[in-house]
C-alpha cells in the first residue's frame, strides 16, 4: 500500500502463506475538520520537552550521587528530587 500512509502486518496462515492486513496506527485518523497543530504550539511543546529533559538529567545526577558511597545527606537529595519532579509535573500540566 505505498503512499497510503498505512503499514501492513503479516501473520502466518494455515498452509504457511502469510496474510497481509492493513494497519493504521492509533492517532492517525485525522478527520477533515481537525486542524493541524499550530507551529507555535509545536514549538511550545518542544521547548517544554527540552526543559523536562534537562530536569531529568539533573535528577539522574542526584540519584547517582545518592547511590554513591559519598557522605551525602540523602534526605536533602530526596527533597531536591521532589522539587524537580514537581517542576516536571507543572511543565507537563501547562502543555495539556
Amino acid at each position: 500500500m505505498p503512499g497510503s500512509g498505512l503499514a501492513a502486518i503479516a501473520r502466518p496462515k494455515e498452509g504457511g502463506q502469510p496474510i497481509v492486513e492493513p494497519f493504521e496506527p492509533a492517532g492517525q485518523d485525522r478527520g477533515p475538520d481537525e486542524a493541524m497543530p499550530e507551529p507555535q504550539d509545536i514549538q511550545t511543546v518542544d521547548q517544554a520537552l527540552e526543559q523536562i529533559d534537562r530536569l531529568l538529567h539533573q535528577m539522574l545526577l542526584l540519584a547517582g550521587l545518592s547511590a554513591s558511597d559519598a557522605d551525602v545527606d540523602r534526605a536533602r537529595l530526596q527533597q531536591a528530587l521532589d522539587r524537580l519532579r514537581n517542576k516536571i509535573d507543572r511543565i507537563a500540566d501547562s502543555i495539556r
